[in-house]
Order: C-alpha cells, then structure tokens, then sequence
C-alpha cells in the first residue's frame, strides 16, 4: 500500500510537473510573440512616420521652389512691359522664359501671365504637351478672370502666394494637364505705382506626389 501510495503521489507530481511545464512554456512562448509583434509595430510606425517626414520634407521642398520661380517671373522686366502694353517682344520674351522653367520641372504642366484687364485674358501661356512645350497664341488665349487663382490672388501682396486645393483639371485646352489632379501656385505682378496689373500662374501635376504617397 505504501508503495501503491508512493507511486500515486509521484504520478500526481509527475502530471502537475509537466501541467506546470506546459503553462510555463506557453506563458513564455506568448510573451515572447507579444513582445515580438510590439516591437515589429513599433518599427512599422518608427519607418512609415520617417517616410512621411521625407515625403513631407520633399513636398515642403518642391513648394518653395515654386514660390522662388514665381517670384523670379512676377518681378521679371517683361513681366510688367507685356502687361502695360509693351507689344509682342516682352511677350516673346517671357515665353521663352516660361519654356525655360518648364523644361527644367517636369511638373510643371503650365506656366501663364494673365492680365486683369479684359476679364482676366492670357498674354503668355506655355503649354506641356506629352514631351513638347507648346505656347498658345491669338485666339486660343482665353479669359481666366472668373477662376479663384485670378481674382483671389489679384487680392494679395507683392510677393505673396496663393495656393489652390487639389483638384481634377478640367479647363479647355490644357493639353497635357486636362484630367489629371492638379495644384495652382500664383502671384500677383506689380506695377511701378503699386497696382496688381495681372498674376503668374503655375500649374503643377500632381501624379508624381501621387506616386510618392503609394
């Protein structure tokens, strides 16, 4: 009997040992993946949260370069002589301005002069066009006075910046820019005397940025 006992008792041990093993091991096997998969959403916040400071740090970059080139063309001489009435040189001057700064951004699906006389009329508009710039001319230059980048940005400053919300272009004519998601960046061209005569306007595509967020 005592040693059916015995043997009893050491089986029971023997049950509740291994019980204890088991739990033991599962407890530190859950611990362990617990503290794994913290650790792994921990590195997927800490890379997409350096992902969006680079992305917002690209951005931030892109914008200012915008502002620089329309500052550079609002104080252009041409600028103002084609918006006082200068004839076509300052205007064909600006144009191969406005290619200039086209190639060298391929962002840039648009550049223009728009004068606040004549509701709002072109004078110098460069087009993209697939891998070609394309400068509209005579008829084809259309009153813009109507739109938030002309009337909104005629209200500023010299050397302020209007920027629009996002949207799908859908003005006539845009060549390249017609469909596509885009972001207008203008500023208004002073005169001598201090009067906003016209405004610059950048268009830009936004399918790159797009990209960057996938």
């Amino acid at each position: 009997m005592n040693f059916a006992a015995k043997f009893g008792i050491a089986s029971r041990l023997g049950v509740l040992l291994a019980v204890v093993v088991v739990v033991t091991a599962g407890v530190t096997t859950y611990s362990a993946y617990d503290v794994s998969r913290d650790l792994l959403v921990a590195s997927a916040k800490n890379e997409l949260l350096a992902s969006t400071k680079v992305l917002a740090r690209r951005i931030q970059l892109s914008r200012n370069e915008i502002v620089r080139n329309l500052q550079v063309l609002a104080h252009y001489p041409a600028t103002v002589a084609a918006l006082q009435g200068g004839g076509m040189t300052p205007r064909d001057q600006l144009a191969d301005l406005f290619a200039l700064v086209m190639d060298a951004n391929p962002g840039y699906y648009q550049v223009r002069l728009i004068a606040l006389a004549d509701f709002g009329l072109e004078q110098v508009r460069i087009d993209r066009d697939g891998t070609k710039l394309v400068r509209v001319v005579g008829d084809d230059l259309q009153e813009k006075g109507h739109y938030p980048y002309v009337f909104d940005t005629a209200r500023l400053a010299a050397g302020e910046i209007y920027l629009s919300r996002i949207v799908i272009n859908h003005e006539r004519g845009a060549h390249s820019g017609l469909e596509r998601p885009t972001v207008q960046l203008a500023t208004p061209v002073v005169g001598n005397s201090g009067e906003v005569l016209g405004v610059v306007v950048i268009n830009v595509d936004l399918n790159g940025t797009f990209t960057q967020l996938a």
